[in-house]
């Protein structure tokens, strides 16, 4: 497959660079036929995933965090159809959280991984499409690949994205806690399927595509990236205490065995809050509610 790499050198703290200097000398000892170039800034990704598909590549591969695939995805699509549909993605994970790769069961190895994308086969995988207001007011259209989220999370992104990331779990675990000290829960409806409705004060509501979200939290312990659905869960009005009591259940997924929380299943999620919601999808901040999300089944190919 004709293969291009679009490579984020800012990624796990600028490590990613190097990183990549040794990945490409055992892609090149596989004798793999590639092109690559490094992005340059936000949204690049995007413009050369579609540039790298228009030029007839069948493979374009994110090397970098959930951020660079978010972008990359991004790139596959114009005004909401695919660029060209027999395209697969790939991933090599390289990045502060790559919680996308872990539901996939990639290894965060770059030999293992690298090697995984090389034999593996493509599936067909489903994303999320989110409808929004952008930090500035105006509407916006994103797809996602992972989980996109409102309430605490999206403002923790906001605080870890702020400075250099140097870790994954420990850097989005550290973030919690300090967005926590000011945190209130907000007030808000969540609709599923235009049937389900839900009027809750929530410390956050997760629309999970995979199953891992924050370097490593099992947010969405039981959602299948291509099973058509969402997995919603909703965490609701928690103290600070009980959240900080119960912050260890979400690395293992047990959260979901409190009474506080509740998971729904559904094709369209509508959130509308009395008040800020803050909005993130794929670790990165994108705008805030009122929103829609709507799965897009078997959307993409993703060789893993």
């Amino acid at each position: 497959m004709r293969t291009f790499f679009i490579v984020n050198p800012a990624s796990r703290c600028g490590t990613t660079r190097s990183i990549w200097q040794r990945a490409e000398k055992l892609l090149s000892s596989w004798g793999w036929e590639y092109q690559w170039a490094f992005t340059e800034g936000p949204n690049h990704a995007t413009s050369m995933s579609t540039s790298a598909l228009e030029q007839g590549y069948q493979l374009v591969v994110a090397v970098g965090g959930d951020g660079t695939l978010h972008e990359v995805i991004n790139g596959f699509f114009r005004q909401g159809k695919p660029i060209k549909e027999e395209a697969s993605l790939g991933l090599l994970p390289s990045g502060t959280g790559t919680d996308f790769a872990k539901a996939l069961g990639i290894p965060r190895s770059m030999r293992e991984a690298a090697r995984r994308l090389l034999r593996g086969k493509s599936h067909r995988l489903d994303l999320g499409m989110m409808s929004c207001q952008d930090l500035k007011g105006n509407r916006m259209q994103r797809l996602f690949a992972n989980i996109a989220e409102g309430g605490l999370g999206a403002a923790t992104v906001q605080r870890v994205n702020a400075r250099p990331k140097k870790g994954g779990t420990f850097t989005f675990l550290a973030g919690t806690i300090r967005t926590l000290v000011g945190y209130r829960n907000r007030r808000l409806q969540v609709t599923v399927d235009d049937q389900t409705e839900r009027r809750i004060n929530a410390v956050i509501v997760i629309v999970a595509n995979g199953r891992f979200f924050g370097g490593g939290m099992k947010i969405a312990p039981q959602a299948e990236p291509d099973d058509g659905l969402f997995d919603i869960v909703l965490v609701k009005d928690l103290s600070r205490l009980q959240i900080l009591r119960n912050l260890y259940r979400i690395y293992t997924g047990s959260h979901i065995e409190l009474p506080e929380v509740e998971v729904l299943r559904g094709k369209k999620v509508i959130l509308e809050p009395d008040e800020d919601l803050l909005l993130e999808a794929d670790g990165e901040l994108l705008g805030k509610a009122p929103a829609e999300f709507t799965i897009l089944p078997r959307a993409v190919r993703v060789k893993c």
